[in-house]
């Protein structure tokens, strides 16, 4: 009997080792599983977050290649019209700078022509002063 209980307690030993390993195997696949399981959930957030962005792009008015050359074409007569408008701009400045030292110089000329009689004077004084 003794025989019979070591055997019978070996059984039970080893099917409570296969037992214990199912369940372990079944938790680590639970776990497996579950890991599995957000990994898709995250795709999923993911692909919808595309999904949204797509449908915002695909709401998005994007030019024709046309309308982008007379886009294109508008931009660049402004940037041109500036740029000649500055040109003129910088005539105008040089027509003012020009004026004006012209008019600077018929002012100093006049002035030399005032200190110029004023020599002259000074010079008669000092001729009647000095005789």
């Amino acid at each position: 009997m003794t025989c019979m209980d070591l055997q019978t307690i070996i059984t039970v030993l080893t099917g409570v080792g296969i037992i214990s390993a199912i369940v372990r195997s079944d938790r680590q696949q639970s776990k497996a599983e579950g890991k599995r399981m957000r990994i898709i959930e995250e795709h999923a957030e993911q692909l919808e977050e595309h999904g949204v962005r797509l449908t915002a792009l695909e709401r998005t008015r994007f030019m024709t290649y046309e309308q982008h050359d007379m886009a294109s074409r508008d931009c660049r007569g402004d940037v041109d019209r500036k740029i000649n408008d500055n040109f003129q701009a910088l005539d105008k400045i040089r027509e003012t700078i020009v004026k004006s030292e012209e008019r600077r110089q018929q002012y100093r000329d006049e002035d030399n022509k005032r200190w110029l009689r004023i020599e002259t004077t000074l010079a008669r004084l000092e001729e009647r002063i000095g005789h």
